[in-house]
């Protein structure tokens, strides 16, 4: 089963999965941390993983100060 798998993707064939494997976050921050500690070129992988990274603070700061604020309020 993974061996099909496997053949489907080296051939180009993603299937349903294919379409959001190019846009996971991790990719890009394990590809530029690969390059910082082999002291490999970066390419645009860092300003890639900046990007997720970034944007995940921005959206996970303000929904946490709102789950704190309601807890810390209802004492529990």
């Amino acid at each position: 089963m993974i061996n099909d798998h496997l053949e489907r993707l080296s051939k180009g064939d993603d299937g349903p999965e294919g379409a959001t494997a190019g846009d996971q976050p991790s990719t890009p921050i394990i590809e530029t941390m690969r390059a910082l500690l082999l002291d490999l070129p970066m390419g645009s992988s860092g300003a890639v993983a900046a990007a997720w990274l970034g944007g995940a603070v921005v959206l996970g700061l303000p929904v946490a100060a709102v789950l704190f604020r309601r807890r810390t309020a209802s004492g529990g």
